[in-house]
């Protein structure tokens, strides 16, 4: 029982109790943020996420943001949690030029694959109504 409670521990990280703000564009977070979804359990994850208020923007050296990662490992509370606050679903990362849709389907993240189709197809639908609803004018 001791085991599962030390588990659920979450180690803050040195820059929690920075002032961190919506223009945020710290690498250091983006880097922790990125250790934490890969190595942490999903609770745990979506924890560190409030660690940083513009956690869906900041990258790290390679151009990854959290939602790529998530979408890599399949922590689909973290992927919804970065969706809600308006993450760049079209980033790409400098490695491979990859957006986080690309990186869930390559590593077979059905879940999270699915969910982002969704938000994207509706994206592209709303986007796409408002410029016949302002052309058709």
């Amino acid at each position: 029982m001791e085991d599962a409670e030390e588990e659920d521990e979450v180690a803050v990280p040195c820059w929690a109790d920075m002032d961190c703000t919506d223009q945020c564009s710290s690498s250091q977070h983006a880097a922790q943020l990125i250790t934490a979804l890969t190595k942490a359990s999903s609770r745990q994850a979506t924890l560190f996420l409030s660690r940083c208020h513009n956690f869906g923007r900041v990258s790290d050296e390679l151009g990854r943001t959290a939602l790529h990662v998530a979408a890599s490992c399949g922590c689909s509370s973290a992927v919804v949690k970065m969706l809600v606050k308006h993450s760049n679903l079209l980033a790409r990362d400098a490695e491979s030029g990859w957006t986080a849709l690309h990186r869930a389907l390559f590593y077979g993240q059905l879940s999270a694959t699915r969910f982002l189709i969704a938000v994207c197809s509706l994206h592209y639908f709303h986007v796409h109504l408002m410029l016949y609803w302002f052309t058709a004018k």
